[in-house]
């Protein structure tokens, strides 16, 4: 039987997320002191338009009623730029914002980034 991982992320429930400031898909700029205190879904996927990440962003998308009854904001992120957000957003109708992590910058601080493994390498 072959050795196999999984990702680990060092953040674990309960600790403080750490400082970042990003851009959304319209322009603007958000910060986590400006989320602070507030539930938030934050989630990570790799490219607008791709199978995988478009069933998850669109999964999100048709249980985002339910998140944010519960008090949740959503918002996603990947490398892809604003102007291919906007059009992905648009597409899929998904009524979350998307930020803008051309340089993965973000996914790293949050630690959900790594090098890329095929078949255990």
């Amino acid at each position: 039987m072959a050795n196999r991982s999984t990702w680990t992320s060092k953040l674990k429930p309960g600790m403080k997320a750490p400082e970042f400031q990003a851009i959304l898909d319209d322009g603007t700029q958000i910060t986590s002191k400006a989320l602070k205190g507030k539930p938030l879904v934050l989630f990570f996927y790799n490219h607008d338009g791709t199978e995988t990440c478009t069933v998850e962003a669109c999964n999100i998308r048709d249980h985002y009623q339910s998140l944010t009854k519960h008090g949740y904001q959503v918002i996603g992120v990947s490398e892809d730029s604003v102007r291919k957000h906007q059009g992905f957003r648009k597409k899929y109708k998904l009524p979350y914002p998307l930020i803008s992590d051309p340089d993965n910058a973000l996914a790293k601080l949050f630690d959900v980034f790594g090098e890329k493994q095929f078949m255990g390498r």
